[in-house]
């Protein structure tokens, strides 16, 4: 059995259904969103197309804001494949004059009712009581229906992956609809798997601490000489990789770093969801984190066009620079927030000007720097209007966190709108009202954990 034939019964009738719509036309346009997961699903979905001599173009938008959907009214297309996006408004998107097909991962509103039209296909997991925040990104749901077009179409798989570690339902280990797949690509040789692993394989143990922003290591990533100093702590050498050292020699440096973060205060939820498997693509010649984190550099830079030509040519050379310089923006945002952020009730926040930072530089807030029992903003100052993007953990959900709610109602009071997931979420609020906002969603949250 393949992944696609594990499906709930109706989620398989929908990746089926897309797949026919495809079958259907000659020409297609592809939307989708800015990060790993949106460019991994969008790759998938375009090789898939191009094995098939159909012919696409590709629009990516960091947030399918009611301004992008005004753009995306007027575009001409015979038929649109959206993914990572659309849930929240498949009213709008069903009334539009083409076929569309919508593979997405977030969170259905409760008043929503799915479109009944010949031409329209969503599949998304949540519908089907699949938790897409953490078991299936919308990578899995492309790749899911590339099986579904061609099922020989397994290569793809590290593509899906990709968007698995950019969207972090790593995190903790894989299930459900993500641990089929990558099972299945294990089994049959597509990628190679390593065991407790921090950091991805092919790097050196020196360069991961010194350019990986996750896991980030407080006073330590991206300085050499305290990295240095860590690695010969370890007795390993500075050319050392996971490949070339015995699994011995890798579960010591694993105790030696989870105690290092014991020390700066990181809890044991986030030590634990730091360490676990990482596999390897023969086809890419890379780490597949590491290919999310390309892919992810691209496209938050406004570069996906670099992101797919990568791909398309197994040339990663100048897609690498661009994740680096990437890379290196965030630690410094980092850093720099770590110090500015600051504390209300029930949340932190920071604010900046710098973009496509933000989301990135909260998750490194909430997981390793400050409080735990916060939840982290970011706030996104921009012509015309503010971006905020929010993180959380697994601890605070049981809390009674929930980002999706609290960024889509009180993002609404303020002029914008918001959604996402329930551990990450994002939005836009009108320009000006940031302060307001963030004393609105401190007493929203404040609520949620119950409290007064």
């Amino acid at each position: 059995m393949t992944p696609l034939d594990r499906l709930p019964a109706g989620l398989s009738e929908r990746l089926k259904a897309a797949a026919g719509i495809v079958e259907k036309h000659d020409s297609f346009l592809l939307i989708s969103h800015y990060d790993a997961d949106g460019i991994s699903s969008a790759q998938i979905v375009r090789e898939t197309l191009a094995r098939k001599g159909k012919k696409s173009r590709t629009i990516i938008y960091p947030t399918l804001s009611v301004e992008q959907m005004d753009r995306t009214r007027v575009l001409k297309a015979e038929c649109v494949i959206m993914t990572d996006l659309g849930t929240s408004y498949l009213d709008d998107l069903a009334s539009m004059n083409w076929d569309i097909v919508i593979l997405d991962h977030h969170g259905i509103p409760e008043d929503a009712e799915i479109p009944s039209r010949s031409g329209f296909v969503f599949a998304n997991p949540m519908e089907f009581g699949i938790n897409g925040s953490a078991n299936a990104c919308a990578s899995a749901m492309a790749y899911l229906f590339s099986l579904a077009v061609d099922g020989k179409n397994t290569d793809l798989a590290p593509l899906a992956m990709a968007g698995m570690f950019g969207d972090s339902q790593n995190y903790g280990g894989f299930e459900s609809v993500d641990l089929d797949i990558v099972e299945s690509a294990v089994a049959d040789g597509t990628v190679r798997r390593f065991a407790n692993l921090a950091y991805p394989t092919g790097l050196t143990f020196y360069q991961a601490m010194m350019s990986c922003p996750d896991p980030y290591q407080v006073g330590t990533t991206g300085r050499a000489d305290k990295v240095t100093r860590f690695i010969k702590s370890c007795e390993l050498a500075m050319t050392d990789t996971p490949n070339s050292v015995s699994q011995e020699r890798i579960d010591a440096f694993a105790e030696a770093l989870a105690a290092r973060m014991r020390r700066t205060g990181v809890t044991e939820e986030i030590i634990a969801d730091t360490f676990g498997d990482r596999y390897y693509s023969e086809k890419y010649q890379m780490d597949v984190g590491v290919l999310a984190s390309i892919l992810d550099g691209c496209g938050r830079r406004g570069n996906h066009e670099m992101a797919f030509a990568a791909c398309d040519s197994m040339d990663f050379t100048e897609a690498m620079l661009e994740s680096q310089a990437y890379d290196e923006s965030l630690i410094e945002s980092i850093e720099e927030m770590s110090g500015k952020a600051v504390y209300l009730k029930n949340i932190r926040y920071f604010i900046t000007d710098r973009d496509g930072l933000a989301g990135n530089t909260a998750r490194a807030l909430v997981r390793y720097l400050g409080d735990p029992e916060k939840p982290v903003i970011g706030v996104t100052l921009k012509d015309g209007r503010t971006d905020v993007s929010s993180r959380g953990t697994n601890r605070q959900l049981s809390m009674g966190l929930n980002l999706t709610e609290a960024m889509r109602d009180v993002c609404a009071h303020f002029g914008g709108q918001g959604g996402g997931h329930v551990i990450a979420s994002g939005g836009t609020i009108l320009k000006g009202k940031e302060t307001e906002f963030l004393q609105e969603l401190d007493r929203y949250i404040g609520r949620q954990f119950g409290r007064k």
